[in-house]
C-alpha cells in the first residue's frame, strides 16, 4: 500500500472528491441537476430500450452496494484508511469496478455506442 499515492493527499480531501465523484456519476445516470432539477437520464431512456429495464435494475443495485461500501469507510482521509481499514478500500474499489461494467459496457451495449480504443501521432 502506499498511501502517499491517493488523490489529494496534501490537502487531506481525498475521501471527499472521492464521494463527489461518485455523486457526480450517480446524479448523470439518474439526470439529477444541482439546482435540485432533473432532465432527461441514461436511466430514463434504457427504460425505453430492449433489455433496458433489467440493465436499469442492475445498475440502481450496483450504486447500492457502492453507496454501502462507503458508509464502511471511516471519515478520515483515504491514505490514513489505506493502513487503517484497508479491507474496506478494497471492498469499495470491487465495487466501483462492478459498477464501470454496467456503464461501459452494458449499457453503450443496449444504447448502440462503440467505444474504441485508439491512438495515433499526436496524442
Amino acid at each position: 500500500s502506499e498511501p502517499k499515492k491517493v488523490e489529494a493527499y496534501h490537502s487531506g480531501y481525498s475521501l471527499e472528491l472521492l464521494r463527489e465523484h461518485f455523486r457526480s456519476i450517480r446524479d448523470l445516470w439518474k439526470g439529477a441537476l444541482r439546482s435540485g432539477s432533473s432532465v432527461p437520464s441514461f436511466r430514463d431512456y434504457l427504460l425505453t430500450v430492449v433489455n433496458g429495464p433489467r440493465l436499469v435494475q442492475d445498475t440502481d443495485a450496483q450504486l447500492a452496494r457502492v453507496d454501502a461500501a462507503f458508509e464502511k469507510l471511516a471519515s478520515e482521509p483515504l491514505s490514513r484508511q489505506i493502513v487503517s481499514n484497508p479491507q474496506s478500500l478494497v471492498e469499495l474499489h470491487t465495487e466501483l469496478q462492478k459498477l464501470t461494467r454496467f456503464f461501459k459496457s452494458e449499457m453503450s451495449s443496449l444504447l448502440g455506442i462503440s467505444i474504441t480504443y485508439s491512438s495515433g501521432d499526436g496524442d
